[in-house]
């Protein structure tokens, strides 16, 4: 088995049943978001940087400015 594997194992028979189901979730969670990430086709680009840029969302009014000036 895998030495990680082992370590947590043992670090998991010192913890209460309440974190165990903490990390159980957790662990579900970062196996979902693997597979998600895994599921973006890369002949999708904009995929790809999808959630890069994050701000205050413009107002119609920003968008005609700094489209028409």
């Amino acid at each position: 088995m895998n030495s990680a594997i082992e370590e947590l194992l043992l670090e998991l028979q010192h913890l209460p049943e309440a974190k165990i189901q903490a990390i159980l979730e957790f662990t579900r969670f970062l196996a979902w978001k693997s597979q998600r990430e895994g599921s973006a086709k890369p002949d999708e680009p904009l995929l790809s940087v999808a959630g890069i840029l994050s701000s205050e969302p413009l107002t119609a009014e920003e968008i005609e400015s700094a489209l028409y000036g």
